[in-house]
């Protein structure tokens, strides 16, 4: 199935192929503007606006791409990072070569950076509380996105694998990858705990007529909704083995 056929079967499932909503829909789904679009114009079951998220690690990679989608839709992003542009940034062009939470800002989204060592807890409640009082309008931050990592292969520091590591780089990497999302977590649900529950997007277009039940209360009489979201990720290779590096290690303990 093509990318295109994708993303018309997303839109089938949200919407009938006759409504107005499901052609919004999938020009929504399917727009390749650089500039972003209103958050007025989504549905309101796609749209982020009035919300507040972290990214942390946000200066390239998957970080960059989740601080721009989730600007796409309306939500003011406090990127996070050790420097506003990396390595990698630097080899792009034009408005691509722009720092993320500029290129947010200058397509019409609302982006902050925000210097951030994840490994330090005290650092990460300062930049909870910088995203809650002084970016959001509500006092909230409603998503954390835990996605700042370090690889443990680095060529000319360790380029043979763990027996050529350093202590000190081992320390790194747990303090970066295992303590950073710890630091992200714990910091964030303080946070949130203090929050009200508000209604999840999908709970904006209740309708009897498609069968949803209008009442936004659980049977124990909580209501639906949540005071937060955190999103933690990670290396496929916390789980599988990855490729062996280099000639050397043909032959080594397996």
């Amino acid at each position: 199935m093509s990318s295109l056929q994708h993303l018309r079967q997303t839109a089938t499932i949200l919407y009938r192929p006759s409504t107005a909503s499901y052609k919004t829909t999938l020009s929504i789904l399917t727009r390749s503007s650089s500039t972003f679009l209103k958050p007025s114009s989504l549905p309101s079951f796609l749209t982020l606006e009035g919300r507040t998220a972290i990214v942390t690690g946000s200066s390239s990679g998957l970080g960059r791409a989740i601080s721009l989608r989730l600007a796409r839709l309306g939500c003011s992003v406090v990127c996070a990072d050790l420097a506003p542009i990396s390595g990698s940034t630097t080899q792009l062009t034009g408005n691509a070569r722009k720092p993320t939470h500029e290129l947010i800002n200058s397509n019409g989204g609302g982006a902050h950076f925000r210097e951030l060592d994840v490994s330090n807890f005290v650092a990460f409640q300062e930049t909870v509380a910088y995203a809650a009082e002084k970016v959001s309008k509500k006092g909230r931050l409603d998503i954390m996105v835990n996605n700042a990592g370090i690889p443990g292969f680095q060529p000319g520091i360790a380029p043979l694998g763990i027996h050529t590591e350093s202590i000190q780089l081992a320390n790194r990497i747990i303090n970066v990858n295992l303590m950073g999302i710890w630091n992200g977590t714990k910091a964030a649900i303080e946070q949130m705990r203090k929050q009200e529950i508000e209604p999840y997007p999908c709970d904006r277009d209740v309708s009897e007529e498609w069968g949803d039940i209008p009442s936004l209360e659980e049977e124990d009489g909580i209501p639906r909704g949540s005071r937060g979201s955190v999103v933690n990720m990670g290396s496929i290779h916390g789980m599988i083995a990855g490729p062996l590096e280099g000639e050397s290690d043909r032959g080594s303990l397996t």
